[in-house]
């Protein structure tokens, strides 16, 4: 089989940013910023058509090039929404690194090979950092940006740090070798208990974990989010949010979802109370959601078994959270300003009834509300722990559900019960200038 149409993508997004950064250095517009990134969601669909069913099944429950391609047509439909052409005009190295950061976040996705996932790690992160970093006015984005550099250095050093042990157990980085996999096939003959694993191996194994949940967001790894997604812009937000988060449980799924050995429950309940309770005090909708996200993030990470991904569930809330951040964005088309607050929402469903009502069915499908797609993605995961005799964590589970439909309902209740203040300051001076006109 011919290699091209397997890393197709990779090259198109690789001679784009080459040819943007030309463009950007003889100060020509960029012509194909608005169409460039559905267009490759297209292709991606079209390749998987064409060449998926003659590639190789990853297990019973899903074709490995599904899964793949799954994974990078939301990335690049979320990027269609995180790239803005007003804001390429004015910044154009912005749509480089939006560019350059997909391109990093399908080699992860796409990658077999340890080097590569760290090549793809790296080109995923720094792009968006600088984007962040872009706006040198705002105090707020730069000291976003520090943090996300140094935290991402120091996830970096370790990941590199678990390779390098595993190495020198195993004299291989390709992943088959790490997951005692056959080459041919990809099928894991029998899969592995903690004991099974040399020490050193399992030590590299630690480390190489605990820097891909830093990516995740999970808790205790989750303190970075809230400030870098305060300092950003909700586009930017809204690409960190979503794309990042697929291509990071995507590498989690790759890798750790063939050992017995790993047990995520407790770091998932810690994120599921932490995230939802941490939801509830936050005044700032960027670091509610920031919050919503890591109390998510443990769910997701409560279907990692060891035969079965909570796909179903991540595309469900990432579907959910897109439509809000596109709601949010709109918003700030219209108004000029961006949405800070949550209070900044009272008064949205008598000034835009149908924006608001998109963005009160988004809220209820995060919720969990049925028969929206998150439900289904919440009861597959408590149908999961049921089987595996696990009732406690799902009835705790249920009752951190309802820790997070109060703080989104009352986001709801800003949208159609209370008055918007900056509308009712006009009205009282437009009544005072007619009091005024009758004296």
């Amino acid at each position: 089989m011919s290699i091209l149409p397997l890393y197709l993508i990779e090259i198109i997004l690789a001679l784009t940013a080459l040819v943007s950064v030309g463009l950007i250095a003889f100060r020509k517009p960029l012509p194909f910023v608005r169409w460039f990134f559905p267009a490759l969601a297209l292709i991606t669909i079209a390749l998987f058509l064409l060449k998926g069913s003659s590639l190789w099944i990853y297990d019973h429950f899903t074709s490995k090039t599904l899964f793949k391609h799954m994974c990078i047509f939301v990335i690049l439909s979320i990027s269609a929404i995180a790239e803005c052409a007003r804001q390429c005009r004015e910044n154009p190295e912005s749509f480089v690194f939006i560019v350059l950061s997909v391109l990093g976040l399908v080699t992860m996705v796409s990658a077999k090979h340890f080097l590569t996932l760290y090549v793809g790690i790296e080109l995923a992160t720094f792009p968006v950092l600088a984007w962040i970093a872009i706006r040198r006015e705002n105090g707020l984005a730069l000291e976003g940006a520090l943090k996300l550099f140094v935290l991402s250095a120091i996830a970096s050093g370790v990941f590199l740090f678990g390779v390098a042990l595993h190495y020198c157990q195993m004299g291989s980085l390709d992943y088959w070798v790490f997951l005692n996999l056959n080459e041919a096939n990809f099928m894991p003959p029998v899969r592995p208990f903690l004991n099974d694993v040399p020490l050193i191996s399992r030590v590299g194994f630690s480390f190489i974990l605990v820097s891909l949940l830093f990516k995740v967001g999970l808790v205790p790894f989750h303190f970075w989010l809230p400030d870098v997604y305060q300092g950003s812009t909700m586009r930017q937000v809204a690409f960190m949010s979503t794309a990042m988060k697929v291509a990071a449980f995507a590498v989690l799924a790759n890798i750790f979802r063939e050992f017995l050995m790993v047990d995520f429950t407790s770091l998932a309940l810690l994120s599921i109370v932490v995230g939802f309770f941490g939801a509830l005090y936050q005044k700032n909708i960027k670091r509610l959601l920031a919050y919503s996200g890591i109390g998510h993030a443990g769910f997701i990470v409560l279907g990692i078994d060891t035969n079965f991904f909570a796909f179903g569930y991540l595309i469900g809330y990432v579907f959910s959270l897109m439509i809000v951040w596109q709601v949010l964005i709109s918003l700030r088309r219209e108004s000029d300003y961006e949405i800070e607050l949550c209070s900044d929402l009272k008064g949205l469903g008598k000034r835009h009834p149908y924006t608001a009502a998109f963005l009160t069915l988004a809220l209820l499908s995060m919720m969990g509300m049925p028969p929206l797609p998150v439900f289904w993605g919440k009861l597959i995961v408590l149908g999961l722990l049921v089987s595996k005799q696990m009732i406690w964590l799902a009835v705790l589970c249920m009752l951190m559900s309802v820790v997070a439909a109060y703080y989104t309902l009352r986001l709801i209740y800003y949208m159609y019960f209370c008055e918007d203040e900056k509308s009712l300051q006009q009205e009282d001076r437009s009544t005072k200038v007619k009091i005024g006109n009758l004296k």
